[in-house]
């Protein structure tokens, strides 16, 4: 098991994002399984995130998850 502190506020070496997000948009998913760093596989799915058009959530379903909390 990897322990790693602050995975999601490290910042990864641009060179391997930059390589990450290439074998990717090729679909060359098993690359993911060479990164050794997780903060690569972090920021990526960061960055995966922030660049979605719609949320996870979509803005419509808002009040239902909403709801379910009050």
């Amino acid at each position: 098991m990897m322990k790693e502190v602050g995975i999601f506020r490290a910042t990864a070496p641009k060179r391997q994002l930059s390589a990450l997000e290439t074998h990717a948009a090729r679909g060359n998913y098993s690359y993911f399984e060479e990164v050794k760093s997780p903060h690569v596989l972090a920021n990526y799915l960061k960055q995966v995130l922030r660049e979605m058009k719609e949320p996870l959530i979509p803005f419509d379903q808002y009040e239902d998850y909403d709801s379910l909390g009050a």
